[in-house]
């Protein structure tokens, strides 16, 4: 999406899910975009589909936070089938796959990561993490 007012891209880490607004006096969830670059806000109804990707990347996260990363690992592959531009989706693949020390699959879905949000702080410290792990940390291996 982009900011109506500067045209910055914004992805999914700029927005939050809020449980109802003042569009057009309308009941239910509301995404509340914020600009980093000009700094307004925006909200847009968001569609069953994203309801149901930012349901999934939650239960992904606590999934994997009790061990269970099979479970969470398809959370995020569904999300990445209903939207494979998602930045989170493949942070959390990549959180997964490196769980499940399958090293090699997440360095990609970070690097799919980067590519929809390339200054996702999270996102360049578990590639590096990831890179220390495989014994390939070296000054530009990062990006």
């Amino acid at each position: 999406m982009e900011c109506p007012n500067c045209r910055f891209h914004l992805t999914d880490r700029h927005a939050a899910l809020i449980p109802g607004s003042e569009l057009a006096n309308e009941r239910g969830p509301v995404a509340r975009y914020s600009c980093p670059a000009c700094r307004t806000q925006s909200e847009v109804r968001p569609t069953l589909d994203e309801l149901r990707a930012w349901t999934l990347l939650t239960q992904g996260a606590l999934l994997q936070a009790e061990g269970r990363f099979q479970e969470a690992l398809n959370c995020s592959e569904f999300v990445l089938s209903t939207n494979p531009n998602s930045a989170m989706g493949w942070y959390n693949k990549g959180a997964v796959l490196s769980n499940l020390r399958r090293f090699e699959e997440a360095s990609m879905c970070y690097d799919h990561a980067l590519e929809f949000d390339p200054h996702r702080i999270n996102t360049l410290n578990n590639k590096g993490n990831l890179l220390l792990a495989m014994g390939r940390a070296g000054g530009s291996a990062l990006l």
